[in-house]
């Protein structure tokens, strides 16, 4: 073992303020002065208090003694006097004004001093901070009150020699304070902060390593029993650093190992981490993870994509952000729970709020997982099914819309030849007849109907087969000026363009596409009975591919055509590019039911689409 013993403490350097002996000495310095001060203001307080107690008794007397000496210059009303025993009173030292008033109110006997500041004031009412106390005393005869009267007292003199006394006071305890602070930091020095910092010179070259013993232990006080016993803590520490010496460097030998193995589990992970990271952001369908409570724990970028938040902004977040209808999504997720149970896996089918408040219907698929926290949980799949699920409704209804295009072709067909034997056959007898005839209205009568017939045979044939447009390059504002004005020639309709500077050509058949706009002026013109006004507008439209259903990416030209009359009800817009559909009353003015069919065959045969947004009112 090495003789350490000898060896001497290493020098402990603090700053001022960090030694002991500073802290002890000030400690008790603050404690003595607190003490002191403490009875410093209990003395100067008390002398206060006896001093103030002095002048308002003799404010009290003195308020007093002027009220009894001026009851009979007040009978008498002479003011003269009164003037003079205030001017009197005034002389003194302590007396800063003196008011004499009569029972109404009204000053008798002036002050010649302005330090008047707070009359008006309650009886011995005062503010400690001003320098003028306030007394005030009923002038009383017999029990009449004739008067009163005001009396200031200066406090200059008396708080003068307050703060006199106080100052010689204050100067004594700091006195008292030097002298025992001085004696007690030098018996604390040499008893207790002298040694202590030796012990700590010695433990502190302890725990740098230098094993050495303390020259304290000689003293036969608790110090040197703490002396005694860092020396033994000193040697057994020698002995444990030897011992752990040994065994620090064969767990270094089997760290080392374990680090090595760590290290290539930790990129083996790393490598699967990204795989699955990979594979979880290029799904072409939305995957979160959720907990047994609905909070999220993890998504995926399609799912961002598809929901429009970010991934920070949902995770932690309940599912219901996502599904507002939390009894909807809880009956779901139950179903999809269902079913998992017994197939492994569940579907469901439900509305997602999107963070621009749209909402989109969307295909789930749950399965049962457990979490990276271990808790069990539920990761779900959604597909965004909104368009697919317009598409087929669009297929549907241009299904049907077929099946009745043939149904109706075929039947105009038949009727237009029939019409025309019945309109060839009512000419012949007009013409046998003659003009004059007794029957010519009733023919004439029929004739109109007829050709009316054979014009709704014409729209039949136009909506079941129609015609491919012959297409050229055209400019849609001439082709709207044109049919608008012709429209509303003469109707209290008011037409208004919005025409996006710089509308692009497009190539359409001139003929239909005026009749799609008088298909469509002519409705927005007949909801208007009363006049109204006519909006239409048109934008370039540059759209990408599925932006929108039905169409293909590339350049459009939107038309948009708005009126003021009283709208659509919801129920009926589904409705109204069915045929025969109409919502006006039968009579002269009710259409066929067919324009709007027509419109919509048309524009689809120019390689666009038609929609409607209406609210009633």
């Amino acid at each position: 073992m090495n003789n350490q013993q000898s060896s001497p403490p290493a020098p402990l350097h603090v700053g001022f303020w960090q030694s002991m002996r500073v802290r002890i000495a000030f400690g008790i310095l603050v404690i003595l002065a607190f003490v002191l001060l403490l009875f410093g203001q209990l003395a100067i307080t008390g002398q206060r208090g006896r001093m103030m107690d002095q002048m308002r008794s003799y404010g009290t007397e003195t308020a007093g003694f002027v009220a009894q000496i001026s009851v009979v210059p007040l009978q008498k009303f002479s003011i003269y006097q009164l003037e003079n025993y205030v001017q009197q009173l005034e002389r003194g030292q302590l007396v800063a004004f003196c008011e004499i008033y009569d029972n109404l109110g009204s000053p008798l006997g002036h002050s010649t001093k302005s330090a008047a500041i707070n009359r008006g004031k309650g009886d011995e009412e005062r503010n400690e901070e001003a320098e003028v106390m306030v007394f005030s005393a009923p002038i009383v005869d017999n029990g009449t009150t004739l008067g009163r009267v005001e009396l200031g007292i200066n406090l200059l003199p008396v708080l003068s020699h307050i703060d006199r006394t106080s100052l010689y006071i204050a100067i004594g305890f700091c006195l008292q304070l030097v002298i025992i602070g001085v004696a007690v930091g030098l018996f604390l020095h040499r008893n207790l902060v002298a040694p202590v910092v030796r012990l700590s010179e010695t433990t502190s070259a302890i725990a740098a390593g230098q094993f050495v013993t303390s020259d304290q232990a000689r003293r036969p006080d608790e110090i040197g029993g703490l002396a005694k016993s860092i020396n033994v803590m000193s040697g057994n520490l020698q002995e444990s650093y030897r011992n752990l010496e040994l065994r620090v460097e064969k767990r270094t030998a089997e760290l080392q190992a374990a680090k090595e193995s760590a290290e290539k589990m930790n990129r083996h992970l790393e490598i699967v981490s990204a795989e699955v990271e990979a594979l979880l952001n290029n799904s072409p369908v939305g995957i979160f993870f959720m907990t047994a409570d609905r909070i999220i724990q993890r998504v995926n970028l399609e799912c961002c994509r598809i929901s429009g938040y970010g991934a920070q902004e949902l995770i932690g977040e309940a599912i219901h952000l996502l599904f507002p209808d939390k009894d909807l999504i809880e009956e779901r997720i139950e179903k999809i729970s269902t079913a998992r149970q017994s197939e492994g896996f569940g579907y469901a089918t439900v509305k997602l709020r999107k963070k621009d408040g749209n909402f989109i219907q969307c295909s789930m698929r749950g399965r049962l997982t457990t979490l990276e926290s271990g808790a069990s949980g539920v990761v779900l799949s959604m597909e965004d099914i909104t368009a697919r699920l317009m598409m087929e409704a669009e297929l549907l209804k241009i299904s049907k819309l077929e099946s009745i295009g043939v149904l109706a072709g075929g039947i105009a067909h038949d009727f237009n030849n029939i019409l025309v034997s019945v309109i060839g056959n009512i000419a012949l007898v007009e013409r046998m007849i003659g003009p004059d005839a007794k029957f010519g209205e009733l023919l004439a009568d029929a004739k109109d109907a007829s050709l009316r017939a054979k014009d709704l045979t014409f729209k039949l044939l136009t909506f079941a087969k129609g015609g491919d447009p012959v297409r050229k390059v055209e400019m849609l504002p001439d082709i709207l000026r044109e049919s608008v004005s012709f429209m509303l020639s003469g109707s209290n309709v008011k037409c208004v363009y919005d025409i996006e500077e710089g509308l692009w050509a497009a190539h359409m058949d001139k003929g239909q596409i005026n009749q799609v706009v008088e298909n469509l002026v002519q409705n927005s013109s007949q909801a208007m009975p009363a006049g109204g006004t006519i909006t239409l507008t048109c934008r370039n439209r540059e759209l990408a591919d599925e932006e929108m259903v039905g169409l293909s990416g590339g350049r459009y030209v939107q038309l948009a055509i708005a009126d003021t009359g009283c709208g659509i009800k919801p129920e009926n817009i589904a409705n109204i590019f069915d045929p025969y559909f109409s919502t006006r009353q039968k009579g002269s003015i009710k259409g066929s039911g067919l324009g709007l069919s027509i419109v919509r065959s048309i524009i689809a045969k120019h390689g666009g689409t038609i929609g409607v947004e209406s609210e009633p009112g």
